[in-house]
């Protein structure tokens, strides 16, 4: 069994690539790929720990977002932000996919023009919106 990587997940399990193939590995030392790891381990290696910046950001519902937004003291600035885009078309387009968008994408140029509308950074809309995807 040749390991060539090993990375714990969210989960707790490990994502391994062993003899070439990407495998799932249950944390869990009756798991014959456990075993190997482990031996793999006491051979000098390790394995990787959870990053969270390794996942990729989702689609969140409004509700998920409006929550988020809201316990980080936002969600009341967001409509102002919007109302004060100059141009009236693209105003108007803003508020209506703030209003009825079923679903947000992270790289959606509303998400963008909120983000700078509140002054948020990147890294701290991506731990919003990682909040976000909890709830």
């Amino acid at each position: 069994m040749q390991i060539e990587t090993a990375t714990f997940t969210k989960d707790g399990t490990i994502q391994a690539t062993i003899d070439g193939q990407a495998v799932s590995i249950p944390d869990d030392m009756a798991n014959r790929h456990r075993k190997g790891i482990a031996a793999w381990e006491a051979d000098g290696h390790s394995i990787a720990p959870y990053d969270e910046g390794d996942e990729k950001l989702v689609a969140l519902t409004p509700r998920q977002l409006r929550l988020a937004l809201s316990r980080a003291g936002y969600l009341d600035l967001v409509e102002p932000a919007l109302e004060a885009i100059e141009d009236p078309t693209e105003r108007q387009e803003a508020l209506i996919e703030w209003q009825y968008a079923s679903l947000y994408q992270p790289d959606n140029p509303l998400v963008e023009s909120i983000r700078l509308a509140l002054g948020l950074s990147e890294s701290e809309t991506e731990t919003l919106w990682r909040s976000a995807q909890d709830t």
